[in-house]
Parts: structure tokens; sequence; C-alpha cells
């Protein structure tokens, strides 16, 4: 059995941290370069014994660099390229930093799709990078897609340990009426986000 707190921030990772990865790889123009020739399914999955088929996953669905669909919650049986980790709590180590041999997934496709494995691990420290900052970028646009990526991060985060029933969110969200709360800078009308709440339900959205 798992500790609830390695679910929760396991459940953010696949669900509010990963999809970033599109908004990434649209947002910079060198990584979007990256994926102009590849057509493959990328998935990031956990071992986990407590789950039906024994896999939690998400993957994403890349035909070129405009066209990308993300599936949560969703198990692929043969993808292309695959970081699979031994367990949640490895997965949830390994994005928290704590990079070693305990933590490393195993690492498929790199040889057959090595175009796709590497576009994909260039976003995936491109994300890191961001989230893990301890100072503002220097330049503008950067600092633009940090902003945007730690707005759809926190509406998506708290809408989904809302959904975990996380006991301190789910009293806030069923004790309140019909609501709507923004994220947004002024004068940046593509960065911004939102959660909507009322009587225990939640939906992030983003714009």
């Amino acid at each position: 059995m798992h500790e609830q707190k390695e679910l929760y921030a396991n459940r953010i990772f696949f669900n509010a941290a990963l999809p970033l990865v599109k908004v990434i790889a649209n947002d910079v123009p060198s990584l979007k370069k990256q994926f102009e020739k590849v057509h493959a399914v990328i998935q990031v999955s956990a071992l986990d014994p407590d789950v039906e088929g024994g896999k939690t996953a998400m993957h994403f669905v890349v035909n070129g660099s405009d066209d990308w669909k993300v599936h949560l919650n969703a198990v692929e049986p043969n993808p292309h390229v695959e970081l699979e980790f031994k367990s949640l709590e490895a997965m949830n180590a390994f994005f928290k930093g704590k990079i070693g041999p305990a933590t490393l997934p195993k690492m498929k496709g790199m040889v057959k799709y090595f175009g796709a494995f590497k576009a994909f691990l260039m976003v995936l420290l491109k994300l890191s990078s961001l989230t893990g900052a301890t100072e503002a970028p220097k330049d503008e646009e950067t600092q633009t897609l940090m902003v945007k990526c730690f707005f759809y991060l926190l509406s998506s985060g708290i809408s989904q340990l809302n959904k975990m029933g996380h006991p301190e969110i789910k009293d806030w969200t069923t004790k309140s009426p019909d609501r709507v709360y923004s994220f947004a800078v002024d004068n940046y009308p593509q960065v911004s986000a939102y959660i909507r709440i009322k009587a225990g339900k939640s939906r992030a959205g983003r714009g």
C-alpha cells in the first residue's frame, strides 16, 4: 500500500505536471523543431501492483510538431518510447530531483526511435529547469513560459487533489458556492488559467 502523500504527489506529476510537456514543446521554437518529423506514442508509466493491469500511465500521441494529443490515466500497451518507473515512489523521487540507480526508469525506444526519445528528453529537461528554478529567468520569453506553466500547474494541481479527496481542499470546495478563481498577468493575455469550484466539484482550465 502507498502512503497517501505519495498518491497525491503522483497524481499531480501525471495529470498536472507532465501535460506541460506539450505546452513547452509548442512554445519553445527550438524544441518545437525537434518534433517536426516525430510520429510516435510517448509514454510515462509507473509499475503499481495496486491497480488493474499493474501499471499507471499517461501518454502523448505526437504527429509532427503541431499535432499533440494528451491521454491522461491511460496505458498504451505498445508505446514507441517509454519511461517506465519501477514504482510510484521511484517516479515521485525522480521528478523531485532525486536521480540515482533506485529512481531511474527503464528507457524504451532509445535506439529505434532515437529522434522521438531525444526530443522528449530535451523537453523534460526544460520542464525540470522551469519548475525547479529558484530565480526568475533573465529573458522575457522564458519568464512568460515559466509563469504560464506555474499557472497551469497550480490550477490543475488543486483540481486533481480535490478529485482525490484531499481533506483540506475538499473541505474548501464542498463549502463553496459556484466560484471561478483566475490567475493572470496584466498585459499578457496568453498567460492565464482558472479553476472553477462548486459544492465539492472542481474544473481547471486554461485561458
